[in-house]
C-alpha cells in the first residue's frame, strides 16, 4: 500500500530568537563564566529548538554533544536525567570511553548503569556505604566522569524538560556545576538545562534558587513570538512569498499566543481538514472553528484520526507505557509480530506523533503529545494497559534479572497505577528503599507512599521501619509535620508489636526531628531510648543514646553533665573498637567543653575528631567539627584576640572549609552552622563585609529549612555585628526576635545567650533597668559554663553603666581568667580600664591600657577602642599631649576600618558614631564652624543633596546616585529647606550656584 504524502510543519529556520542566538554563540565558543545556561519557558516555546541550535554550533566547534532527558513517568527514578544521558552513549558497544577512566569512577556509575559490569570487563560494583556517603561518591565520580569526557574536545551537556527530573538529578547537577566552576582541572564543559516555567515543581525552584546564590548560571527566558514573527514562521513553513490575510494571521496568533508548537500543531490540522492554502476563505473559517487551547488534546485526535486502528491502540499502549517505548516491550503487550509492529510505528512516525531515537526505540515528539493521548483513556482503559506493562516487564525481568534495579520503578509505576496491590507495594517498597540508599529523598517518599497505600488496600500491617526511613526524606525536604507524623506511627507500630529494636530506632528519630524545634520533646524521646538500650543490655545503642541525651543536656544549659554522658559513651565505643562512633563522641565533646570554657579541650577534642572523619570519608562530621573551631580562635563568643595571626587565619580556613564541604554536599543545615561561626569570627576581626555577608546567606538557608535554633544564633551573631558597629537599636530588635525564636525551642542555652546579649543591646541604649531585668548574678560557687560567661560579660557592662566600680573588676578578671588562663586581652579588659577611671585609679588604669596596647596584633575593633581609652587614660593623668597622639590613632584606625565597609550607609553611620566619641581639636572645631558658617549649617551629606537638586535630579534619581532610599532624599530635603528657611527646590537650586557648590542649570522639578 502506498504511504501518503506528508508535508513537514517544521519551521525550516528560527524565528524570533536573533539574540538568543547571538547568546548561545558567546556561550559556546567562548570561556564564558557561568558555563551552565537554563532556557525556560512555557510548553511549546522553542526550548527544543534552542538545543539544536546549540547542538549545530557546539558540533560546529569541534565539540561533543552528551544530551539526555527527563520524563514525567521517570520523575520518581533516582538520577533518571543523568541516567538518561550517559546509557545511550556508555552503553554503545563501539566505543571505548571507559577503558580510560578511573575503575573507581567506573565501579560508582554501575549504582546508576548496572548493565556496565558486564559490558565492560573487570569491573566490579562499588561497596555500599551508607546512603550519604554513597550519594557523594556517586556525585563525585560523575563529575570527574564528564572533566575525563572534555580531556580531548570540549563538552556539550543537555538535559531537557527539569520539571521532570527527580530531586536526585536536581542535587547532582547543583553540585556538578558547583565543583566543575570550583575545578583545578583545565576543561572546556558547557552546560545547558531547558524546563518549562509553568511546570516547574519546587524541587526545581529550589535548586534554581541554589545556582542564582551561588552564581552558576545564567538563564534564557523565552517568550511568546510577536504576531510580526508568527507571519515570518507560517510564510517559513508553507514556503509563501506572499504576505498573509491580516483577518487569517489575526485568528491564528490569537489562538495560538504564539506558541511556536501550536503554530505548528495548527497548521498540521488545516492540511489534515482543508488542504491548507492560508489565506483563502475556506481556510479561515475552518480556522475559525478550530478550537485548540492550551492542549493539543484535539489536534492529536485530528492527526490519530487517519491512523489503522492496530497503530492507534499501539499509540495507546505507548502513551501509557511513557514518554519513551521499546518495540520488544510493545511487542509482548500487543501479541504482535516484529514485522506487524514496525509498520504500525511508522505510521505514526508519519503522522509526526513520534519520532524514532536509536534501532528498536522511539519516543512521542512532544510531551504533550503523549500527555492527550494518555488522557483521553478511560481510567480502566489505563489500568488494564498498566496490568499488560506490568506483567510484561516482569516476564522480561525474570529473563535478565541483571537489569532489576533500572525496571523497579517502572514495575513499580505500573503495578500502582493497574491497582495490583500486593505487586504494587513489593516494588513500590524496593523501589522506595533504592531511592533512599541513593539519597533521592522525593523520589522515596513518593515510592513508599505508594507501598504504604497498597499495604492498606490489602490489610497488610504498616511495617515501622518503612515509616521511619520515608520521615527521614520527609525530614530532608523539609516536611516537619508530614516526618513527625510518620515518626508517632512508627513508634505507635513498634510499641504496639514489642519491636524494642524499631521502637529505639523510632525515639532516637523523633528526638533528631525534634531538635530544631523543641528541646524539651526531644530530650524526652532520648531519655525513653536510653532506657530501652540499658534493658535490652545493647551498649552501642546504650552509648548512641548517652551522646544524644548528653548534647541535649548542653543545649538546656548543662554541659558538665553532658560531658559526662559523652566520657562515658567514648569509653564504650574505644572498647568495642566503634571508629565511627569515636569520631562522634568526640566532635560532641568537643562542642561540650567550648560550652563549659575549656577552650583548649574544645580544640584538642574537634582536632581528634577531624582526623577520624576523615580517616572514614565522613565528610558531614569533618564538618561539624571545623566550624567549631572556627569559633575557638576569636569571635562574639570570645571576644579576646588570638595568641597570633595564624592561629587566626588557621580559625578561619577551617570554617570556610567547613562552609565549602556544607555547600558541596548539600547540607543545609551544616550550612547554616557553618556561616553563623565563620560570621563570628570574621565579624569579631573587623571584617564586616564577609560577615554580613555570611550572616545573611545563614539567614536565608535557616529560614528555608525552618531551622529555628540556627535562625535564633544567627539572628545573636546580627545584633552583635550592630553592636560593633555602634547601632544598640539595631542590635536590640535582632537580639529581641531571636531571644522569641529561642524560647519557643525550650533551648535553655541559646535563651541565655539571646538575654545576655540583648541585655547589653539595653545598656548600650541607656535602658540599664531594662537589661538587669534580662539577666541574673552569677554565683561565685556556681560552674562557670558558657551561659554563665555570657550572662556575666552582659552584668559588668551592667555593673559599670551603675558605677558599681568593685563589681566590674572582680566579675571581669574572673570571666577573664577562666576564659583565658594565658593572659591576653580582651573587650572586657577595657572594661577593667573604664572601671578603674571611673574609680580614679588613674596608675592601674594606664599600667593595664598599656598591656593591652602592648600586645600586636589588635585587631582593629580592640585597636580604636584601646586607643580611644588611653587618651582618656591620659587626660585623666594630665597628659594632655600624650592624649592627642591616642586620639589621633583610634581616628586612624576608625577611617582605615570604615574605608573598607562597602555599604555607604553602614559606613558613614558607624564613621560618625566612633568619630563622635573623640574630642575635637580645636583646628578642627574652627574648621568645622567656618564650614558651617559658610554652608548656614547644612552638613556634607545635605550639601551633596542640594547640589544634585541645583542640577534638576528628582529624589529617585538623587537616592541613586548616592545610594540611598528614596525616604532618606526626602528627609535630607525637609532638612534643607527647614535650615536655610526656604519653601521650594527651586531656592534650593540658586543657594547652591550661589554658595558655588553647583553649576547654574535649569532644574526640572519645581
Amino acid at each position: 500500500m502506498n504511504e501518503p504524502a506528508v508535508r513537514s510543519f517544521l519551521s525550516r529556520v528560527l524565528i524570533g530568537r536573533a539574540s538568543q542566538v547571538d547568546y548561545l554563540r558567546r556561550f559556546i565558543g567562548t570561556d564564558s563564566t557561568p558555563a551552565t545556561l537554563f532556557v525556560s519557558g512555557e510548553a511549546g516555546i522553542g526550548k527544543s529548538r534552542i538545543v539544536l541550535e546549540s547542538r549545530k554550533l557546539a558540533e560546529a566547534a569541534d565539540a561533543f554533544v552528551l544530551q539526555g532527558n527527563c520524563f514525567e513517568h521517570d520523575s520518581a527514578l533516582p538520577y533518571s536525567g543523568i541516567t538518561d544521558l550517559l546509557r545511550s552513549h556508555l552503553m554503545d558497544s563501539s566505543r571505548g570511553e571507559l577503558e580510560s577512566v578511573p575503575q573507581d569512577v567506573v565501579s560508582e556509575l554501575t549504582k546508576l548503569l548496572p548493565e556496565l559490569a558486564t559490558r565492560y570487563t573487570g569491573i566490579a560494583p562499588a561497596a555500599s556505604l551508607d546512603a550519604e556517603q554513597d550519594r557523594r561518591r556517586l556525585h563525585h565520580a560523575l563529575t570527574q566522569l564528564f572533566i575525563h569526557l572534555a580531556g580531548h574536545q570540549p563538552l556539550l551537556i543537555v538535559i531537557e524538560d527539569l520539571h521532570w527530573a527527580d530531586q536526585s538529578t536536581l542535587d547532582f547537577l547543583v553540585y556538578g556545576c558547583r565543583q566543575l566552576a570550583a575545578s583545578s582541572t583545565p576543561h572546556q564543559i558547557k552546560i545547558l538545562l531547558t524546563y518549562r516555567s509553568e511546570d516547574a515543581q519546587p524541587g526545581l525552584r529550589h535548586a534554581l534558587a541554589e545556582f542564582d546564590r551561588l552564581r552558576l548560571a545564567d538563564e534564557m527566558r523565552l517568550e511568546q513570538l510577536t504576531r510580526a514573527e508568527t507571519e515570518v514562521m507560517v510564510r517559513s513553513i508553507l514556503e509563501m512569498n506572499r504576505p498573509l490575510r491580516r483577518d487569517f494571521l489575526d485568528d491564528l496568533f490569537n489562538l495560538t499566543d504564539g506558541n511556536p508548537f501550536f503554530v505548528e500543531e495548527v497548521l498540521k490540522s488545516l492540511q489534515a481538514t482543508s488542504g491548507l492554502e492560508a489565506g483563502d476563505e475556506s481556510t479561515r473559517q475552518v480556522l475559525a472553528g478550530l478550537v485548540v487551547p492550551r492542549s493539543v488534546e484535539d489536534t492529536v485526535s485530528r492527526r490519530t484520526h487517519d491512523l489503522s486502528p492496530d497503530a492507534r491502540h499501539l499509540l495507546e499502549v505507548a502513551a501509557v507505557t511513557g514518554q519513551r517505548f521499546d518495540l520488544p516491550l510493545l511487542q509482548q503487550v500487543t501479541f504482535s509480530g516484529e514485522d506487524t509492529l514496525v509498520h504500525q510505528v511508522k505510521e505514526l512516525v508519519t503522522a509526526q506523533l513520534v519520532v524514532e531515537e536509536a534501532v528498536g526505540r522511539f519516543r512521542f515528539r512532544h510531551a504533550l503529545t503523549r500527555e492527550a493521548v494518555y488522557s483521553g483513556l478511560l481510567s480502566t482503559e489505563r489500568a488494564t494497559l498498566h496490568r499488560a506493562l506490568a506483567e510484561a516487564m516482569e516476564a522480561m525481568l525474570e529473563a535478565q534479572p541483571g537489569d532489576s534495579d533500572a525496571r523497579l520503578v517502572d514495575l513499580a509505576h505500573h503495578f500502582y497505577q493497574a491497582r495490583v496491590w500486593q505487586k504494587a507495594q513489593r516494588y513500590s517498597e524496593l523501589a522506595g528503599l533504592r531511592a533512599h540508599r541513593l539519597f533521592a529523598p522525593a523520589a522515596c517518599v513518593e515510592h513508599l507512599s505508594h507501598a504504604i497505600e497498597a499495604a492498606e488496600k490489602t490489610d497488610s500491617p504498616q511495617r515501622s521501619s518503612l515509616l521511619r526511613v520515608r520521615a527521614g526524606a520527609y525530614e530532608l525536604l523539609g516536611e516537619f509535620n508530614r516526618a513527625l507524623a510518620d515518626l508517632d506511627a512508627a513508634l505507635a507500630s513498634a510499641q504496639k508489636a514489642v519491636d524494642r529494636d524499631e521502637e529505639w530506632e523510632a525515639l532516637i528519630a523523633l528526638g533528631v526531628l525534634w531538635l530544631s524545634r523543641d528541646y524539651e520533646k526531644a530530650s524526652s524521646c532520648f531519655q525513653d531510648a536510653l532506657q530501652l538500650a540499658v534493658a535490652a543490655g545493647d551498649r552501642r545503642r546504650v552509648a548512641h543514646s548517652l551522646n544524644r541525651v548528653g548534647n541535649c543536656q548542653m543545649n538546656r544549659g548543662d554541659p558538665r553533665s553532658a560531658l559526662l554522658r559523652h566520657n562515658e559513651a567514648l569509653a564504650t565505643f574505644k572498647e568495642l573498637d566503634d571508629i565511627e562512633g569515636m569520631a562522634a563522641t568526640l566532635d560532641l565533646l568537643g562542642m561540650t567543653s567550648y560550652h563549659s570554657v575549656k577552650l583548649a579541650d574544645q580544640m584538642a577534642y574537634h582536632r581528634q575528631a577531624v582526623a577520624l572523619f576523615r580517616q572514614l570519608g565522613n565528610r558531614q562530621g569533618a564538618i561539624s567539627s571545623l566550624s567549631l573551631l572556627a569559633a575557638s580562635s576569636s569571635s562574639y563568643d570570645w571576644p579576646a584576640p588570638p595568641t597570633d595571626q595564624q592561629e587566626l587565619d588557621a580559625a578561619i580556613a577551617a570554617g570556610e572549609e567547613a562552609l565549602a564541604e556544607s555547600q558541596a554536599i548539600g547540607w543545609r543545615a551544616g550550612e547554616a552552622f557553618a556561616c553563623n561561626v565563620l560570621a563570628m569570627a570574621h565579624g569579631w576581626s573587623g571584617r564586616y563585609n564577609r560577615a554580613r555577608e555570611l550572616v545573611n546567606d545563614g539567614l536565608r538557608t535557616a529560614i528555608e529549612i525552618e531551622h529555628e535554633q540556627w535562625h535564633a544564633a544567627l539572628l545573636r551573631i546580627a545584633g552583635e555585628m550592630k553592636l560593633d558597629l555602634l547601632d544598640p537599636e539595631g542590635a536590640r530588635i535582632a537580639f529581641a526576635e531571636g531571644l522569641a525564636l529561642a524560647k519557643q525551642t525550650r533551648s535553655d542555652y541559646w535563651t541565655a545567650c539571646l538575654s545576655a546579649s540583648l541585655a547589653r543591646a539595653h545598656v548600650a541604649l541607656g535602658n540599664v533597668a531594662a537589661a538587669a531585668e534580662l539577666v541574673s548574678p552569677i554565683s561565685a560557687d556556681s560552674p562557670l559554663v558558657l551561659t554563665a560567661w555570657a550572662s556575666g560579660y552582659a552584668e559588668v557592662e551592667i555593673a559599670l553603666a551603675g558605677k558599681d566600680y568593685g563589681r566590674v573588676l572582680e566579675l571581669a578578671e574572673v570571666l577573664e581568667v577562666a576564659a583565658w588562663p594565658d593572659g591576653r586581652p580582651s573587650r572586657l579588659t577595657l572594661l577593667r580600664v573604664e572601671a578603674l577611671l571611673g574609680a580614679e585609679r588613674l596608675n592601674e588604669a594606664a599600667s593595664l591600657i598599656q598591656e593591652v596596647s602592648a600586645r600586636t596584633p589588635l585587631p582593629e575593633p580592640l585597636r580604636w577602642r584601646s586607643e580611644l581609652l588611653t587618651g582618656r587614660v591620659l587626660v585623666a593623668q594630665g597628659r594632655r599631649a600624650e592624649a592627642a597622639a591616642g586620639y589621633r590613632a583610634a581616628r586612624q584606625t576608625i577611617e582605615a576600618l570604615s574605608s573598607r565597609i562597602k555599604d555607604e550607609e553602614l559606613r558613614r553611620s558607624f564613621r560618625d558614631r566612633a568619630m563622635a566619641l573623640l574630642p575635637r581639636t580645636r583646628s578642627e572645631a574652627a574648621e568645622r564652624a567656618a564650614v558651617r558658617d559658610q554652608f548656614e549649617g547644612l552638613s556634607p551629606r545635605e550639601r551633596e543633596v542640594a547640589s544634585l537638586v541645583a542640577l534638576g535630579h528628582s529624589n529617585r534619581e538623587i537616592a541613586e546616585v548616592l545610594v540611598l532610599s528614596e525616604r532618606t532624599v526626602a528627609v535630607h530635603i525637609a532638612n534643607i529647606l527647614a535650615k536655610l528657611g526656604f519653601s521650594s527646590r527651586t531656592q534650593i537650586a540658586a543657594w547652591a550656584v550661589s554658595k558655588g557648590i553647583a553649576a547654574p542649570t535649569a532644574p526640572s522639578h519645581n
